[in-house]
């Protein structure tokens, strides 16, 4: 009689133990976790106006430059920032850099592909992981380039940046107010 009692506590209490690790878990990773909110976008640098998107004729030895920017809601590093819809047979990134904005200063205006950014900014080569304080101004620039004539028109939508923040990893999608439409030539 004393087993069939232990072995029905076992029935009830070892699931509800397991569904409180489980709530507790998902409770501290919502109240830890960073969110990435969407900051100031330009237009990149190389690309005409087409109606609601940016475009370029894309061809061998073509650049572009993607500036945008977000704003981490706590402490996170950043581990990655990569662009969505970029065909690497086609396209890769020469370089990219990044920098913080203090809210100060006026934002930038960027007139060509290789512009850095501002010296205000402090930039940096984006290589590797870096850490990006609360509420700061990230601002990142990804300069593309062809390595060959596109076949089909690609969209870059946006751009991925992978973040860690109290060992939760997580990426963010962050779109791109005007979609950069990279054409093959005519």
């Amino acid at each position: 009689m004393r087993s069939a009692s232990r072995f029905k506590f076992a029935y009830v209490f070892v699931p509800l133990a397991f569904a409180a690790i489980i709530a507790l878990a998902a409770l501290s990773y919502f109240a830890t976790r960073a969110t990435i909110a969407v900051g100031p976008t330009f237009a990149a640098p190389g690309t005409s106006q087409a109606g609601k998107a940016l475009v370029v004729e894309w061809r061998t030895g073509t650049d572009i430059a993607i500036i945008a920017s977000f704003t981490p809601s706590r402490f996170v590093r950043v581990r990655s920032v990569t662009l969505t819809g970029l065909d690497p047979k086609n396209a890769f990134i020469a370089s990219s850099q990044y920098g913080f904005w203090d809210g100060q200063t006026s934002l930038p205006s960027f007139t060509s592909e290789a512009d850095p950014l501002p010296p205000e900014f402090g930039p940096r080569a984006l290589v590797g992981a870096f850490a990006a304080p609360a509420h700061s101004s990230v601002f990142v620039k990804l300069l593309v380039r062809a390595i060959s004539d596109a076949n089909v028109t690609q969209v870059l939508t946006g751009i991925r940046v992978d973040a860690e923040s109290w060992s939760w990893a997580h990426t963010t999608f962050i779109p791109f107010q005007q979609p950069v439409k990279l054409e093959p030539p005519h």
